[in-house]
């Protein structure tokens, strides 16, 4: 869980049981399990959840510069929820 959150997110147990193909009850058991190492946050009115520490890193993150390609099936390409990374 603690990698997922680290790699897709902010996200839910929801995200993760479509994402790992598990149950949701799996999954919100799971999510239990790092209770304490995860913090909420607000996307377009929606509570999602981020490993903690990563909202202070993100916020500090320098604006990229340049253009990044990425190759075929990459795994930035793969999430359901295109709008948190293009939101436009």
């Amino acid at each position: 869980m603690r990698r997922f959150l680290r790699y897709q997110g902010p996200s839910t147990a929801a995200r993760f049981a479509d994402w790992a193909g598990v149950s949701s009850t799996f999954a919100r058991g799971s999510w239990a399990l790092v209770a304490d190492a995860v913090e909420p946050v607000s996307f377009e009115g929606r509570t999602l959840w981020l490993s903690a520490g990563d909202l202070e890193a993100l916020h500090g993150a320098a604006p990229p510069r340049g253009v990044r390609l990425l190759p075929p099936h990459d795994p930035y390409l793969a999430p359901q929820d295109k709008a948190l990374l293009l939101p436009e």
